[in-house]
């Protein structure tokens, strides 16, 4: 889990965004395809939404899939 206040300001924002919990949300059933994510959050600023979801360290592309990490995977499920 992050600690400093720069990480945590970081996570913070990047689940400030509705469209990036719905991503997150989606990714916490099964690993997606840039093409399933556009699909369900729509294309307008997808690339930003990934971007930011990647910096806060809770989701990385890999292999043409978007995961969560592991940092990602707990952080949701404290949030359940």
């Amino acid at each position: 889990m992050p600690g400093s206040p720069a990480e945590v300001k970081l996570v913070s924002n990047a689940m400030a965004n509705a469209t990036r919990r719905k991503i997150m949300a989606m990714l916490v059933e099964k690993e997606r395809t840039r093409v399933e994510v556009e699909q369900a959050a729509g294309a307008s600023m997808l690339d930003y939404h990934l971007q930011m979801l990647q910096q806060a360290g809770l989701a990385i592309i890999k292999d043409g899939l978007i995961v969560l990490t592991d940092f990602g995977k707990n952080f949701m499920e404290t949030k359940a």
